[in-house]
């Protein structure tokens, strides 16, 4: 009687032992934030100093000034709050010369929004961006 008890104990405490290596600890999260967003990229030379950026993605669409001239590479984002989910989408950017007002560069490109989670699965955000680059010859390149 004595060894069955103790038997059934073993099995008790291999049991609860295995069970416990299988529960996973709560992943902790980090904390970088993101937005939802349509991004293009280019390298400040091919485009004039000063110049007025328009970047749109569908019907939403930013404006702003050119980076400083001391600045190799430049980054401009259009948000994108409403975006919930993969989807295509048209994205144009257009480039103004400071000077005569003329359009010098002018490219659409077609983008998939993808999902992205930069703090890991299971934490926020969830945010769904695409990102071209904007090159003189080549046009508007997806960047995956």
């Amino acid at each position: 009687m004595a060894a069955e008890r103790t038997a059934r104990w073993v099995v008790a405490v291999a049991a609860s032992v295995t069970l416990a290596g299988c529960v996973e600890e709560p992943r902790a999260c980090t904390l970088m934030g993101a937005d939802s967003e349509v991004s293009v990229v280019w390298d400040r030379a091919p485009f004039p100093a000063g110049a007025l950026y328009r970047l749109c993605a569908d019907q939403i669409c930013q404006e702003g000034k050119g980076p400083a001239e001391r600045e190799p590479r430049w980054t401009f984002r259009v948000p994108l709050p409403e975006a919930d989910g993969e989807q295509r989408m048209t994205v144009r950017f257009q480039v103004t010369d400071p000077v005569d007002g003329s359009i010098s560069y002018d490219r659409s490109a077609q983008v998939t929004l993808r999902k992205s989670q930069p703090n890991g699965e299971h934490c926020d955000p969830t945010v769904w961006q695409a990102a071209v680059r904007a090159d003189p010859k080549t046009g508007l390149v997806p960047v995956r």
